[in-house]
């Protein structure tokens, strides 16, 4: 979709900083050192920022520089440039020499459940605890020891 770099160069090639699994999706590698910057970015519709969402697909450090990959809820969403640059400003208030490059895909497709919990909770998601149907003790006594019922 949108390939972006604050020097002008082509983007590097993403190197994941972990191998931490999302829900959903590809791997989710979002270097520690950028978690804070990230996270101050917020979906201007939800109200949830970018990592709790589940649109940030990595964020490494590529060379000199930091690239991001992340995603939109919609391919079709008119604020993918907008919030590709808040994400390149924040990390550049963090990393002020370090070029940001940002790319903005649309493969594999966001879905809700790349979600973490704590956005869940902000969006007023209750999560429902694991329900297990009771195992039956006895069979309901319908029916007498000759199969006619009672």
């Amino acid at each position: 979709m949108t390939s972006t770099t604050d020097r002008g160069s082509p983007p590097p090639p993403f190197r994941p900083a972990s191998n931490r699994q999302a829900n959903a999706g590809p791997p989710v590698a979002i270097d520690a050192d950028f978690v804070p910057a990230l996270s101050s970015v917020d979906d201007p519709e939800l109200g949830v920022n970018v990592v709790d969402l589940g649109l940030v697909y990595g964020a490494a450090w590529a060379g000199a520089g930091i690239f991001v990959r992340m995603t939109m809820t919609s391919p079709s969403c008119p604020m993918a440039e907008m919030l590709a640059a808040e994400v390149r400003s924040a990390l550049r208030r963090q990393f002020p020499e370090a070029p940001v490059t940002v790319d903005v895909c649309c493969d594999p497709p966001w879905s809700p459940v790349r979600i973490s919990e704590a956005g869940r909770r902000q969006l007023g998601w209750v999560t429902q605890p694991d329900v297990r149907p009771r195992r039956l003790l006895s069979w309901p006594k319908i029916f007498s020891s000759n199969g006619r019922r009672h």
